[in-house]
Parts: structure tokens; sequence; C-alpha cells
């Protein structure tokens, strides 16, 4: 069950919880100017593109979500479009 008191009734299991010791086994790069979270081997045949909720991607368990499907044989990528949209001309003119 997930812990945050915003989501739905069975929304997450245990394991993404922020009680959890998790350590993430992927890494953050830079590719242009967004951050993204690679994990997994790029030479495998399938991939995932992980969009994060309106929390971002460190708001919430994505790295662990993302790291349980890269075990699952996918290579996976989660970019952080809220750092796109902030700096969109479209998002200034409503500041």
């Amino acid at each position: 069950m997930c812990a945050c008191p915003a989501c739905p009734k069975g929304a997450l299991p245990a394991m993404y919880t922020k009680d959890s010791t998790y350590k993430p086994t992927g890494k953050d790069i830079t590719l242009g100017s967004a951050k993204v979270y690679v994990t997994g081997d790029p030479s495998w045949k399938t991939a995932v593109i992980v969009m994060h909720d309106v929390f971002g991607p460190e708001g919430g368990h994505h790295k662990a979500l993302c790291d349980a499907l890269a075990a699952g044989g996918h290579y996976v990528v989660s970019a952080c479009v809220l750092a796109c949209v902030r700096s969109s001309r479209i998002d200034r003119s409503i500041r």
C-alpha cells in the first residue's frame, strides 16, 4: 500500500514507500538540458520511457519503479519534464 495520503487506495506496493532503504541502481545523466535517470542495459531489445507525476521525478519512488522495470529486462529512461516546462515560454507567460 502506498504511504502517501494523496495516493488512491492500493496505488503502489510497499516496496516503493519512503520508509524503504532502497538504493537506486541506475544513474542520473544529462541529455541536452534535461536531467535523465537511466537504468538497465541500452543494448536490450525493449525500452520503457517513464513519465513522472506532478510532484516531479524526486517526489516519489520513480527510481525504484524504473529499476524494477529494468530488472524485468527493459532499458528504462525517465526524464525530468518539469524542468523543460518551467523554462518554456508558455510557462513564463502564465506567471
